[in-house]
């Protein structure tokens, strides 16, 4: 062999076995970097989600991120519009509050009222024939009613035709001309406070004696 090659041959034997040595530490190094198996189910469960997350949405999986933030853009409206809801919620309860206001008041003047055209048509029955005969206006809170532009009353004709008799609903009383004469008096009272230059009535002896329609 010529001597020339001696040199060469040892450098390539040198490197071979370096070689060689640096291939067992790459491998050695290998084994070290195995993956954690409970990670590794982690991210294939997560990889998983994502894709059922796209099938679910009808979008490919790289288009989540910008779906997500149209959703969040219009989450983010949705939160805004509360505020207006909840102003909208104070204004309505602001209103029934002053409706609650405003119904008391009315009542107290119906009660008011009602007391003073009861006494009156109470006068009128008996001028008309009904001695003893009362009526009175009932009014009480109507628990039921909703929002009305005629309050929150219950308003209840009572009569009593005859002396010690019990008030009773003016729906209930049966006779024809007691319900004439009762009838006759609201309108007779009623018309006082419109101030009618004259009062008309059509067949007003209808269901009362003689003597009191003269009256």
């Amino acid at each position: 062999m010529d001597n020339r090659l001696e040199v060469p041959l040892e450098l390539l034997q040198s490197a071979r076995i370096q070689l060689q040595e640096a291939a067992y530490l790459l491998r050695d190094y290998t084994r070290e970097l195995e993956l954690d198996p409970q990670r590794l189910q982690w991210v294939e469960a997560r990889i998983g989600d994502i894709r059922s997350m796209a099938r679910k949405h009808r979008i490919e999986p790289e288009q989540l991120s910008a779906y997500l933030e149209k959703l969040q853009t219009e989450l983010d409206t949705l939160d805004s519009d509360d505020y207006d809801i909840e102003a909208v919620q104070q204004q309505l309860e602001q209103a029934a509050e002053h409706y609650q206001q405003q119904a008391q008041k009315l009542s107290a003047k119906r009660s008011k009222a009602a007391k003073k055209l009861s006494a009156d048509v109470s006068k009128a029955m008996q001028e008309l024939g009904m001695q003893g005969g009362r009526f009175e206006i009932r009014v009480s809170a109507d628990q039921s009613a909703t929002f009305s532009p005629h309050g929150a009353d219950q308003i209840e004709f009572t009569v009593s035709a005859n002396p010690g008799q019990p008030l009773k609903p003016l729906t209930k009383v049966a006779s024809g001309g007691e319900l004439s004469r009762i009838s006759l008096a609201i309108q007779i009272i009623a018309a006082q406070k419109l101030t009618l230059p004259a009062l008309i009535f059509d067949e007003v002896d209808t269901g009362i004696g003689g003597g009191i329609a003269e009256v």
